[in-house]
């Protein structure tokens, strides 16, 4: 895979998109923090991404208001959906963490709450590392659906499992197996049906 090109590719991507389109810029400025504001309920900056990902050239333009709408509430969906390996994680542990607290409670020892530290703690590492794995296979996800325009593309595993070891991510896989000439390519992704 040839990552000096994929990296001079998105730079272009982005100078074409945005050099000199000043109202470009105030539009998704206004998108994203009208985003923030409303904690995702009104998520057209994600529909725009949705809009990007999905691999039109050039640069895609900010109408379709409805559209995106839809699009970044199926976007929200689909992270909400992988999410919840990662909340599961922290409901156990935090649950650990909750009986350690109630076991100790009263205690005038502060190492009688080591073990409703330690749950929490670990609670927290193994989410984050749950959550930056999930991130990457989510990552796919996305663009599965931003290619195909359908949810259940999202979550169609086989595909997207497919898909990162083809790029070198995936287990029995070795980035340094695979060449430039590698058919491979995130800016050329191919989605089929399966």
């Amino acid at each position: 895979m040839d990552y000096g090109s994929l990296i001079s590719g998105s730079f272009g991507y982005t100078k074409d998109a945005l050099w000199g389109e000043w109202w470009r810029w105030v539009l998704l400025v206004i998108l994203s923090l009208i985003q923030t504001f409303t904690l995702f309920l009104v998520p057209l900056a994600s529909g725009y991404i949705v809009r990007v990902l999905s691999g039109r050239t050039p640069a895609p333009e900010v109408d379709g208001w409805g559209r995106l709408f839809v699009d970044g509430w199926k976007w929200n969906i689909i992270t909400l959906i992988y999410l919840i390996p990662v909340i599961l994680v922290l409901a156990v542990f935090g649950g650990a963490a909750v009986v350690s607290a109630i076991a100790a409670e009263g205690a005038g020892n502060p190492e009688a709450w080591a073990p409703a530290v330690t749950a929490a703690i670990s609670g927290i590492l193994v989410a984050a590392v749950v959550w930056i794995i999930i991130s990457f296979i989510s990552l796919f996800a996305a663009v599965r659906f931003a290619h195909t325009g359908s949810l259940g593309q999202a979550f169609n595993f086989g595909a997207i499992f497919s898909h990162i070891g083809r790029i070198g991510w995936g287990p029995g896989s070795s980035l340094s197996s695979y060449s430039s000439s590698s058919r491979s390519s995130t800016a050329s992704w191919s989605v089929s049906s399966t």
